[in-house]
């Protein structure tokens, strides 16, 4: 591991938002992971851009640990992000805290860093299950964006889907989150395109709305129509169209009666899954293991 010790910590520094930067930084230390299979690489990975990340923020702070400038703040956002990324979320949370705190300090309470700050915070302290303390921030901010950026703002259509999925995901209040993934969808229609990438996922958001209201031939439609666009514009192993892929399956099989059609779909994701990430991922072994219940049954 000597290799790795070696790192230009400081040329890692030059671009903090790019973290594949420091990542290939990592990957190209000589000999430094000889040895390790490809899981304990991409930890020991994920570690080493972690503290490189902390250090360069640490090195910008006041002697009080605060951010104080325009570019601790800003180095603290991106830092924030890398963390919330690689599953650090009460660290995360805490420093966007501070980096809230700052872009208001310097900016004014309703600049768009200052209500940008706000909604990632947000989500941190989703993440960190302090859920109600999420839904009234998202709130506050939703509403200071629609006052000031207007309802087609990319911004405002963030903070509207986050708010969806929490309410939705989080608190079971589905009857809430539907007519702000409605909102989103149309939103996103206007401003990226019917079957861009982002309309698209908020698509097949808005069909889980359905699913969990017992909206159940809506549904179903909305996911045919997705998954179809997802493989063609994204291809059949992208993350989104094996995500609806997954949905269709489960909302045929179990709420439809369509076993086989479902069981069909589900055997497809385990299969691209296996593939793609792998027999030991969480993800390939979660459908692994809902398609050995299904098909339990089906020889019963």
């Amino acid at each position: 591991m000597q290799a790795l010790s070696k790192i230009d910590v400081n040329a890692a520094h030059g671009n903090p938002k790019d973290s594949a930067l420091i990542l290939g930084g990592i990957r190209a230390s000589p000999g430094g992971t000889e040895g390790l299979n490809e899981t304990a690489v991409e930890q020991l990975r994920e570690k080493f851009v972690a503290a490189i990340a902390r250090a360069w923020v640490a090195s910008l702070r006041c002697a009080d640990g605060s951010l104080e400038t325009a570019k601790a703040v800003a180095a603290g956002k991106a830092v924030a992000v890398l963390l919330g990324h690689l599953g650090h979320w009460e660290e995360a949370r805490d420093l966007r805290t501070q980096v809230t705190a700052g872009f208001e300090r310097l900016e004014g309470p309703l600049a768009p860093n200052t209500m940008d700050a706000k909604t990632q915070l947000a989500y941190a302290m989703q993440e960190t299950g302090q859920v109600s303390q999420a839904r009234e921030l998202y709130e506050s901010v939703l509403e200071q964006q629609l006052a000031t950026l207007g309802p087609e703002s990319g911004a405002v259509l963030i903070t509207q889907t986050n708010l969806a999925v929490l309410l939705g995901d989080k608190l079971n209040e589905w009857a809430l989150s539907l007519p702000l993934r409605e909102a989103v969808v149309t939103g996103r229609t206007k401003l990226n395109g019917p079957e861009a990438e982002q309309t698209l996922l908020v698509k097949s958001n808005l069909a889980v709305a359905y699913q969990n209201l017992g909206r159940h031939g809506e549904a179903k439609e909305a996911y045919v129509s997705v998954l179809a666009a997802q493989q063609k514009l994204l291809g059949e192993r992208h993350p989104d169209s094996m995500r609806t892929q997954l949905n269709l399956a489960k909302l045929l099989h179990d709420e439809l009666g369509e076993r086989e059609e479902g069981l069909a779909l589900l055997r497809e994701v385990v299969a691209v899954r296996t593939t793609v990430l792998g027999g030991g991922h969480a993800l390939t072994r979660k459908a692994a293991d809902t398609l050995a219940r299904w098909e339990a049954l089906v020889s019963m």
